[in-house]
């Protein structure tokens, strides 16, 4: 992936290099915060949350998932974000109340 014209900040901000501004951050349906990166072939929206991690966070087992320890999805300090499994990222979410499905259903990922 191609961030060369964005500066991407542990505590969650992308600024525009060119214009020196902040990118404007959207929500998607699912509640995390995204934001449209302009390049040369167009742009294409990208979660903020997997931006920070694959710039800040060792992901060495390359583990698919990024988890916002917190619970929630709006922080993506890179502090606040891991790498994990799915099954982990589920079972995460059951124990914290934000997934409401049984412990069992996570054991299928």
């Amino acid at each position: 992936m191609n961030t060369y014209n964005y500066e991407i900040n542990e505590d969650g901000s992308i600024i525009s290099k060119h214009t020196g501004n902040q990118i404007y951050v959207a929500t998607c349906k699912k509640g995390y915060s995204r934001v449209r990166l302009k390049h040369a072939d167009g742009g294409k929206p990208h979660l903020v949350h997997r931006l920070i991690a694959l710039k800040f966070i060792p992901n060495p087992d390359n583990l698919p998932q990024v988890n916002h320890k917190d619970g929630n999805k709006s922080n993506n300090r890179a502090d606040n974000l891991e790498w994990v499994t799915n099954k982990r990222n589920c079972e995460h979410a059951v124990a914290n109340g934000l997934y409401h499905v049984t412990r069992k259903a996570c054991e299928n990922n």
